[in-house]
């Protein structure tokens, strides 16, 4: 976790990191993974926020995560969910809309690092 750590705490003010991982909504073995650790580092640097987080499927077997430093602006997420809309993908999970995954949901509404 020390390299997210030092991922997020590198970026501007506004600034995002992304990941993607292999998806699939039976198997979220990778992308829970990459959640947990982005939500555990936000823990850890004392921004608890899933304001910070938005997920999106990207055609096939992808994933991406977009985690930003600060939380996400409604114009971000206006801009987000636009460019998911025009390519075709798939919004998993933003601050302005739950998760439909349990799991998934679980993590972002997590209190605390295990």
């Amino acid at each position: 976790m020390n390299g997210w750590k030092r991922f997020i705490s590198r970026l501007t003010p506004d600034g995002v990191f992304t990941v993607s991982r292999w998806y699939h909504p039976e198997h979220l073995d990778e992308a829970g993974r990459v959640l947990s650790l982005a939500m555990a580092t936000l823990m850890e640097m004392e921004n608890r926020s899933r304001r910070n987080i938005y997920i999106l499927q990207q055609t096939g077997s992808f994933s991406t995560l977009i985690v930003g430093r600060a939380p996400l602006s409604m114009r971000d997420l206006s801009i987000l969910d636009e460019t998911v809309r025009w390519l075709h993908y798939k919004t998993i999970a933003a601050p302005n809309r739950e998760s439909a995954d349990p799991v998934l949901k679980r993590i972002l509404h997590g209190r605390k690092r295990r």
